[in-house]
């Protein structure tokens, strides 16, 4: 693994910072579903009700409906749990791709405090940062030839 590549062990690199933007993610994703459920269960309740005594059907076919109906509502369950999880775990990852170049400019910039003027800072290649730290490398650079190493 090059040094530019994050593991698995160390995915939250920020967790208060992190894991509050996965909680976004949850939250918003639960709210969502919740209400897109209820606008359904409560559409197709009437609709069901609606039909049964439009058409005047056998009184044991709204218990029929109303149980495929739960089976149904059990599926999106299922569904939402699957969902609002994957949009936890993405709130992760994305949380990561945005705290995650914090750690090498960090390093750089209290390195370059230190006098350490021969340390550089490198991101993964799809970085959002790769300017930020391409400056902060040149002003290294500058600091080292115009200062030379701190002894």
């Amino acid at each position: 693994m090059s040094r530019n590549q994050r593991s698995a062990k160390n995915i939250l690199i920020r967790p208060r910072q992190q894991l509050r933007l996965a909680v976004v993610f949850f939250s918003a994703s639960s709210a969502l579903l919740t209400v897109y459920v209820i606008l359904v269960l409560t559409s197709l309740m009437s609709t069901i009700a609606t039909i049964v005594h439009q058409y005047s059907l056998p009184p044991d076919v709204l218990p029929t409906l109303l149980n495929s109906l739960q089976w149904s509502v059990i599926f999106v369950g299922l569904f939402g749990v699957v969902l609002t999880l994957s949009m936890l775990a993405m709130g992760v990852m994305l949380s990561h791709r945005i705290f995650g170049p914090q750690i090498p400019i960090s390093a750089l910039v209290s390195k370059l405090k230190d006098g350490d003027y021969s340390a550089r800072a490198h991101l993964r290649k799809d970085d959002e940062f790769k300017e930020l730290v391409a400056e902060l490398n040149g002003l290294a650079e500058t600091l080292q030839s115009k200062y030379g190493e701190k002894s």
